[in-house]
């Protein structure tokens, strides 16, 4: 069965027919590379999980503007990608700034704030409030150095804003968990936790 076909049977998420095999290929790699991560010590579904069916994530090309920036971009539920360059570990970080989204307060937590990517934040000492927009907030990197609270290990996490750092450390603990740990110990910690909500509260 081809991804594009599992992605939308199991995961119930709608994939743009635009969208290559390949470029659906990583989409799904990125999927079981999560749900590998949120049901570590547990049986896995044999479809994919509620959580993810419950979101039911968009992907499509972007529009021709942000082929200009080369960036993939996330709003609400849908993320928009750039061409073909789309790799596991970037579909990651944009699954989980669908989440900050789906999950938060606002349905543009990404921007407003209110989601987990706020929790976060506070729970490594800072005030999330103090920065907007939440994905590129100025003077980020220097009053998070000036709280003397932990960074997060990437240039692109600790020097935009909260959202960004979120979906950074997420990619991280996803992917590369062992350097999180040792990189970011209160980042690890946190999302250890959240994964744990998350089961509690959708798979259950």
């Amino acid at each position: 069965m081809k991804s594009r076909q599992i992605l939308s049977d199991e995961a119930e998420w709608t994939i743009d027919a635009r969208l290559s095999d390949a470029t659906c290929d990583t989409i799904l790699q990125a999927l079981k590379a999560v749900e590998n991560w949120l049901f570590q010590g547990r049986i896995q579904p044999r479809t994919s999980s509620q959580l993810f069916k419950t979101i039911g994530i968009y992907w499509k090309p972007s529009p021709p503007f942000w082929w200009k920036t080369r960036y993939h971009h996330v709003e609400f539920s849908t993320t928009f990608v750039v061409g073909e360059a789309l790799c596991c570990d970037t579909a990651v970080h944009e699954i989980a700034h669908v989440l900050d989204n789906f999950l938060g307060m606002h349905p543009l937590s990404t921007i407003f704030g209110g989601g987990p990517a706020d929790l976060m934040c506070r729970s490594i000492g800072a005030e999330p409030e103090c920065f907007f927009p939440r994905f590129r907030a100025p003077g980020f990197e220097k009053r998070m150095t000036a709280l003397c609270v932990e960074q997060n290990p990437t240039l692109y996490g600790r020097s935009l804003g909260p959202a960004e750092d979120f979906a950074e450390s997420f990619r991280l603990v996803v992917t590369n968990p062992d350097y999180l740990h040792s990189s970011a110990p209160c980042r690890y910690d946190w999302f250890e936790n959240w994964r744990l909500t998350l089961l509690d509260q959708f798979e259950k």
